[in-house]
């Protein structure tokens, strides 16, 4: 005879067991069939070193036909490549457009100071507020 204990404990089961089947089937049938856009160069040289970025939300469908929230600098997502040369002084002026508090890393600079990036560590993290500017200056 099926006790309630058993008869809970089988339901809780198949009910599990169906939950997690349909979410890894729904993952693998997901196909990026959109190529990422290539990034604009913004050559800091030719800006006389001052180069300005805005943190805004956009939409792109990674998916055709689903497109979906991202955030990019200066771009819907992602955001330019910044040509800079070893030796400059180099002055960023940042917009977050967004409505909550973000962060700057500067992936590839490994000459930044790190009062400037907002990189990890407690002493790394520089956040700017929502609808805030925020300037650096440094030499490379």
């Amino acid at each position: 005879m099926l006790t309630r204990r058993q008869f809970a404990i089988g339901s809780a089961a198949i009910t599990s067991a169906s939950i997690i089947g349909r979410r890894i089937a729904e993952a693998r049938a997901t196909h990026f069939n959109i190529p990422l856009p290539i990034p604009r160069l913004v050559d800091a040289a030719k800006q006389e070193n001052a180069v300005s970025l805005k943190v805004a939300a956009g939409r792109h469908a990674f998916v055709r036909g689903k497109p979906a929230r991202t955030y990019g600098y200066s771009a819907l997502i992602l955001g330019p490549v910044i040509r800079m040369c070893r030796g400059d002084n180099i002055e960023m002026t940042v917009e977050n457009a967004l409505e909550t508090v973000t962060t700057v890393h500067w992936h590839g600079l490994l000459l930044v100071p790190g009062d400037c990036d907002g990189g990890l560590g407690a002493s790394r993290i520089i956040s700017m507020h929502a609808n805030a500017v925020c300037s650096a200056a440094f030499q490379l």
